[in-house]
This record gives structure tokens, sequence and C-alpha cells, in this order.
């Protein structure tokens, strides 16, 4: 009965109805009346959830470019220190253009879009190259200047999403002067992720890699986990050095029968380190069966082969970053990913 006053009252045409057929206990029409208001009640708050929801749903992407995400993880080594071709060690690590080069072409595609992981074998800290942070390859080649900037790192060490991956340190010489010694602040250990997790698989390069990778079955098992799980495997410079030993699981190794490139004995040669380089890539790869390419030194040289993507130097990165997104974008040859 209660109910029933409470509509009578808020419900001016529902009353007029009431008296006008003589009803004074109308149970039926009482019920009809609470099912219509609270059906009102229930499409104005759906209504109110919708607008709430234009104004504060921010998804990172698109629903559409979210559906079609890759994952990518980058490889670098852990080697801080190398042999100097004059005698003793110098230092050394990631060739930081070779990471960020294809860093900023896979975080800005649009389709397919990029998630990218860092890794190393060990975890943790990984050396970055100190001449590799504001050489200019092309500048380089041309001119000799070693700090020309680089584009590519000038804003991986200043973009919000990247430059707290990188730490600087300040470092005393023995001459007594200082020396900022840069490094990736923390990457993840090879062995707490699956590379068959992941939609590519990218070995970066650095005269340090050549002295980790080949020796180490973390990097060539990733890399045979990947292309065995039938990912992308992709390196570039010395970091193609991860391809040598990596096999296949009839025992064949993975680059048999491939076209591949990476740092070549001139460029080795140009720089003077021949005589401490452990692997000469050049020499290497035919010795595996496979096809090797190079270009002019210090020239971009990148090489597809199927579900392989190799970068002959850094020169190449960003080549080989574009080859990687062609790829997932379908340009890069029908049939590819059946490799």
């Amino acid at each position: 009965m209660r109910i029933y006053q409470w509509c009578v009252k808020h419900d001016p045409v529902y009353a007029r109805e009431f008296s006008d057929a003589g009803l004074s206990h109308p149970r039926t029409e009482v019920l009809v009346k609470i099912a219509k208001l609270l059906l009102s009640l229930a499409m104005l708050l759906v209504l109110s959830a919708g607008a709430l929801g234009a104004f504060t749903s921010h998804p990172s992407v698109p629903s559409a470019q979210a559906a079609s995400a890759r994952r990518a993880l980058f490889v670098v080594s852990n080697i801080g220190d190398i042999p100097a071709p004059g005698g003793g060690q110098r230092a050394s690590g990631v060739w930081l253009a070779e990471l960020t080069d294809a860093y900023w072409v896979l975080h800005d595609a649009v389709a397919p879009h990029f998630t990218i992981d860092i890794a190393s074998p060990n975890g943790g800290p990984s050396a970055i190259d100190g001449l590799s942070v504001k050489l200019n390859i092309d500048d380089w080649r041309s001119t000799g200047v070693t700090d020309s900037g680089n584009p590519s790192n000038e804003r991986f060490l200043s973009d919000p999403e990247t430059r707290d991956l990188i730490q600087i340190d300040t470092v005393p010489q023995a001459d007594g002067t200082l020396q900022q010694r840069y490094s990736f602040r923390n990457t993840v250990p090879l062995a707490s992720v699956n590379p068959a997790d992941y939609d590519v698989v990218f070995f970066v390069g650095g005269n340090a890699a050549i002295f980790q990778f080949p020796n180490d079955e973390r990097v060539y098992g990733a890399a045979s986990t990947a292309y065995d799980a039938g990912k992308l495997v992709s390196a570039v410079c010395h970091g193609t050095s991860a391809l040598l030993e990596a096999r296949l699981p009839d025992g064949h190794y993975l680059v048999a029968g491939r076209r591949v490139t990476g740092f070549s004995n001139a460029e080795e040669d140009m720089l003077g380190q021949r005589a401490v380089t452990p692997v000469l890539l050049e020499d290497e790869f035919p010795l595996r069966g496979a096809t090797y390419t190079a270009a002019a030194p210090f020239t971009e040289h990148v090489v597809v082969d199927g579900r392989l993507i190799t970068g002959q130097q850094p020169a190449s990165g960003h080549g080989v970053g574009e080859a990687i997104v062609d790829y997932f974008a379908g340009s890069a040859g029908a049939g590819a990913a059946a490799a």
C-alpha cells in the first residue's frame, strides 16, 4: 500500500488514471508502474555511466591497435671492457644507436604497434660504448667527426618514456680526468623470459657483443627457441654473432642455407680490430652453410631471408627496424612467415 501511495504522490498521470478507474487497491497497476519507473531509472544509470566513461577512459593505445600489438625482445651484452688493439683493455659495450635506431622505428609504428623489452644474458646493468652516444655514423664516415650528435640517441636520453632506462656515471681516469660512462640501468635476465613469447627477438651489436654472444648458450639458445617457435629473429653488426651457434631441433645451424650479413672483415681492419676480435663474422658464417654478403664499409646493408633479418653495422640499425615492421605489416614477401 505504501508503494501505491508513493506512486500516486509522485506521478500525477498515474494518480489521475487511478482516480478515473475508481480503484482503491490497484495492485496490478502499481506493479506495472513500478516496473516502468525502475526501467527508466536503469536506463538513466546506463547513460550516466557511459557519459562518465567517455571522460575517464584513456587507453594507452586504441583498442584495434592494442589487439594487433606485437612484442619485441631486444638482447644486449653485459661486457664493459674488451681487449684493445694496442694492448690492455678499453671501454666498450652496446653500440647505442644500433638499439635506438631500431627502437624508435618499432615504437613509432602504428600498424603493427610494438611493445619492447630489453634483456641481457645476466640481467641488470649493460654497459654502453661511450663513443657511440654522440657519434653519427654518416657524419663520421664523411668527415671523421665523432661527436656531431645522434638524433635517435638524443631522443632516447631525453624522452620521459626511456631516459630512466639509462644510467650515467662519472668515472675518474688514471690521468686525473673524469669520464662519463653510460649503461642500461636494469635489463631483464634472459633466463626470466621465454623468447617464444615474443614476436621478434633482436640481438643488438657493439664490439662487446662478439666477446659474449657466441659463447653464451642463453644467447644463441634464445635465437634457436624463437626461430623454432616460428618467430622472427633479427640481429645487427656484432650482434649477429648470436646466430653462429644457434641450431634447429634437427641439429643443423639456424643460418645454414640462409643469406646473412654482419660486421665485415674490411670494417674490422679499418678499426684495427682484426687481431683482437675473437670471431670474424665474414669467415664464420660461410663455415655454417650461410651465404654472407656485405656492402661498402659503414654503409647501410640489410638482408631479409624469411624469418631472419640481419644488418651489417650501425648504419643498418634503422633499416633493420623498418624491415621488422614491414615483415609484420605484410610487405616483406608472401610466405615469409612460413619460411
